[in-house]
């Protein structure tokens, strides 16, 4: 009896180690009693989990038991990450990493994913949280852009300048002796437009713009010059649901998609230059056809 329950224990090993699917072993887990629970290797659980980090919704029997295992086995695998303990990830765990950002990573008040956040905010080398936002699965996708919005901007503020540029990698596109010119991206390009239809609209809920309104913000972003008769062309690209009006969603859509996140910085060295240049701008009315908009500036005194 001794002889066939240990190659069963040691078949049922090779199973495990084969399945990548954690539901098969937290079924099996639970199935055991306390005396045989050791032939399931709990650090091979917590490892399947990282290659594949199912819900509760994909267990094989939705059981008060295995939600509760299951929930231990994704609490090790954060502290895994936590406790640097994976750090470089392998193929497997590169796809398990971005499909738990994009299944788990969303559901703010989980307590594995606050202690994720604030290990990545807090805690983390730079270095760290680099290659975490740069992970890429078997798809393409980029963790730093198809992780839900609340570990994104995690990711912004430790990476990107000021927690919202994130430089282009290269040359300057100018440099001189009092400043340094490069490109960028704005990760909060959206909020900006959103603020600008605001300032114009209101921020009542449902509002809608017609398509004077619509050339009137777009003026004031310094977009479209004062005799660009492009307008109506513009305003029927950006009416999706084509009543005649723009909502708020359906301008922020239409700037992201025509005008894009990519900013240019302008580095400036003097304090007093930097200063002319800023009041120059907002006193005088400059033609975008001829100068390019300054969409904002920000001073040493007062951003980190």
């Amino acid at each position: 009896v001794g002889k066939n329950l240990l190659e069963g224990c040691n078949a049922l090993k090779s199973v495990l180690i084969a399945s990548p699917n954690p539901a098969i072993h937290i079924r099996l887990y639970t199935g055991l009693g306390e005396d045989q629970k050791h032939v399931i290797e709990w650090e091979n659980m917590v490892n399947v989990y990282a290659s594949n980090p199912i819900k509760a919704s994909e267990l094989l029997e939705n059981s008060g038991e295995e939600v509760t295992i299951l929930e231990k086995v994704k609490a090790d695998y954060i502290d895994s990450i936590v406790e640097e303990r994976r750090s470089l990830l392998s193929i497997p765990e590169r796809n398990g990493w971005l499909q738990f950002l994009t299944s788990h990573g969303k559901e703010k008040t989980d307590p594995c994913v606050i202690k994720l956040c604030e290990y990545l905010e807090e805690k983390a080398s730079m270095r760290t949280v680099w290659e975490f936002a740069q992970t890429k699965d078997q798809f393409g996708r980029v963790a730093k852009l198809a992780a839900p919005r609340n570990i994104q901007k995690v990711f912004e503020k430790r990476l990107f300048f000021l927690g919202r540029y994130d430089i282009f990698k290269g040359p300057p596109i100018h440099q001189s002796a009092t400043c340094v010119v490069v490109h960028a991206t704005d990760a909060k390009m959206p909020e900006y437009f959103g603020d600008k239809y605001d300032e114009h609209v209101g921020t009542e809920v449902g509002t809608t713009v017609d398509e004077k309104k619509f050339k009137e913000i777009l003026r004031n972003m310094e977009l479209i010059s004062h005799d660009d008769h492009n307008i109506n062309h513009l305003f029927q690209r950006a009416d999706v649901d084509k009543s005649g009006k723009i909502s708020k969603k359906e301008f922020v859509d239409f700037c992201v998609a025509e005008i894009g996140c990519k900013v240019v910085l302008k580095f400036m060295r003097n304090k007093d230059q930097f200063r002319r240049e800023v009041d120059g701008r907002k006193t005088n009315r400059l033609d975008p056809k001829y100068v390019v908009g300054s969409i904002r500036s920000h001073d040493t005194t007062s951003d980190p």
